[in-house]
């Protein structure tokens, strides 16, 4: 029996005029839905007071000794990246220094710009790329920006849009996975070829250094670097499925397939430590992991011979546990973990061969994620809330155990 066509086809041309017509007309449609139920506007109020509130705790960042925050509110409505001092931080009211101001730079170039965030080069964290979204798109215009001059670089590293995403390997050498031509995109729309690429070189010389498969979801180059910011590894890693992941460790001989499960996810890289959480049952040399589990590697034994590396249990959840988060300072590894819906974080430091827990001392009977951390030293931000209280920002550090309220979102119950 022949299969039908789809007659839904054209919708797969997003930029398509009559697609557009199409989600245009739907989305007045539904609007006008909306709109006619009497608690409408009421409600929209509310939200949007809520989301422009001056009063709502700015996210901090650490990065380059300062910390950072985009913010957007009434006058900045693209946003902007600024920063201030950590001390400069916890008083009430901040002294912030504007880096770069997307509405600015949407006037100046007559453009819709969305920032989509930055990847900075470790350590001094002030040569970064900027992602930038014409209207909030997927695909991404790529520009060096320079916090310190807080200008883009001149002559810089600039990859003009497109759905891609680019990683430094070192001040003068970027890892780009992109469209670089007819059939180096996957069936699902993403880059599955991985290319090296020089600072002052066209980008058509870009040198390829890992490729996917045009049925994978897509490929990516991953830079894992220690402490200090120094590369330990290069991993790239190719996604068969939206569920599944191989990992491919770069070696003097080409890429070598790690001995990971499909369902498994890179997480960190501390004490020199691989950390790998596992989304289904798993067994290596003989012992049984279960779906949930954090391991270890120890990188070096990985890179000797991967098919004799140990695997070190870090931490297996309970019945009634999940992992939420998973991050790390200097020496530390952070887990934020839900027993029975109640958060809690933890601090494991690596010892000779095990790992060493300590639970941190921050409230209990609520919610805990972890904002930020960096790698000088144990530093970190901790979000708590509550039942019955809002949002908390902790200020502390995994050595000392001692956390302090920096900022609390003021009660909106009413």
């Amino acid at each position: 029996m022949a299969e039908e066509a789809d007659q839904f086809q054209w919708l797969e041309e997003v930029d398509g005029e009559k697609a557009l017509a199409w989600v245009k007309s739907q989305n007045e449609r539904s609007l006008a839905v909306l709109q006619s139920d009497t608690r409408f506007a009421d409600l929209e109020a509310r939200a949007q007071a809520i989301l422009e509130a001056q009063d709502r705790i700015a996210s901090p960042g650490f990065r380059a000794g300062s910390i950072y925050n985009f913010w957007q509110d009434q006058k900045s409505v693209r946003g902007i990246v600024r920063r201030t001092t950590l001390g400069g931080y916890r008083v009430e009211n901040p002294e912030w220094e504007t880096m770069l101001d997307v509405d600015a730079l949407s006037t100046v170039e007559k453009a819709n710009w969305v920032f989509k965030g930055s990847i900075c080069l470790q350590p001094q964290e002030t040569r970064c790329l900027v992602n930038l979204s014409d209207g909030g798109k997927d695909a991404v215009e790529i520009r060096e920006f320079d916090y310190e001059t807080k200008s883009f670089v001149a002559d810089g590293f600039r990859l003009p849009a497109g759905k891609q995403n680019a990683n430094w390997l070192d001040a003068d050498t970027l890892f780009v996975a992109r469209d670089w031509g007819p059939g180096t995109m996957t069936e699902s729309g993403y880059p599955y070829i991985v290319k090296k690429w020089h600072r002052g070189t066209p980008l058509e010389s870009a040198v390829e250094v890992y490729r996917g498969k045009s049925t994978d979801v897509a490929a990516n180059g991953g830079i894992w670097r220690d402490e200090n910011g120094k590369v330990q590894a290069i991993i790239f890693s190719r996604s068969p499925s939206f569920f599944e992941t191989e990992y491919h460790l770069s070696t003097d001989n080409g890429p070598a397939r790690l001995p990971f499960p499909l369902k498994s996810s890179l997480r960190n890289l501390v004490a020199r430590q691989l950390i790998v959480s596992l989304e289904e049952d798993w067994t290596w040399h003989g012992t049984h992991y279960a779906k949930g589990a954090l391991l270890s590697f120890d990188l070096d034994e990985l890179k000797a011979d991967m098919a004799k590396a140990k695997a070190t249990l870090v931490f297996a959840p309970g019945p009634r546990q999940s992992i939420e988060q998973v991050t790390s300072t200097r020496n530390r590894l952070l887990v934020a973990v839900y027993d029975n819906v109640i958060g809690a974080l933890y601090a494991f430091r690596f010892e000779g061969k095990t790992w060493h827990r300590t639970k941190l001392n921050l409230p209990g009977n609520a919610s805990i994620g972890i904002v930020s951390t960096r790698n000088e030293d144990e530093a970190m931000f901790v979000n708590v809330s509550g039942f019955l209280e809002p949002d908390t920002l902790y200020f502390g550090d995994a050595i000392r155990n001692h956390f302090e309220r920096v900022k609390t979102l003021p009660s909106r119950f009413d």
